[in-house]
């Protein structure tokens, strides 16, 4: 209710971020597969989620949720590159 879906890529803000406009509250549910090539994880969480920041702020969001994982707390996900890019990519959002 009152929620809109928006499917698009993280690769392409253009395309949905025109989408943000007069939204109190954004949910990012953007998460690449753990067997994910480390660069192309790093790629999506960090720096797409970096992209939606800006779209947020740039818009007018308020509010940004994001979706992650219980693996990113995981002791052994500092050795698992796809957990630690969820973990820098939770930063950027707290921040």
């Amino acid at each position: 209710r009152n929620a809109t879906w928006v499917n698009g890529s993280l690769d392409d803000p253009a395309a949905w971020r025109e989408s943000l406009e007069g939204v109190g509250t954004a949910v990012h549910l953007a998460l690449r597969e753990s067997a994910a090539p480390a660069a192309e994880s790093a790629r999506l969480h960090v720096e797409g989620t970096r992209a939606l920041i800006e779209a947020c702020r740039a818009t007018g969001v308020s509010r940004l949720w994001m979706l992650s994982s219980v693996h990113a707390r995981d002791a052994a996900g500092d050795a698992w590159p796809w957990a630690a890019s969820l973990r820098a990519a939770e930063a950027l959002v707290r921040d």
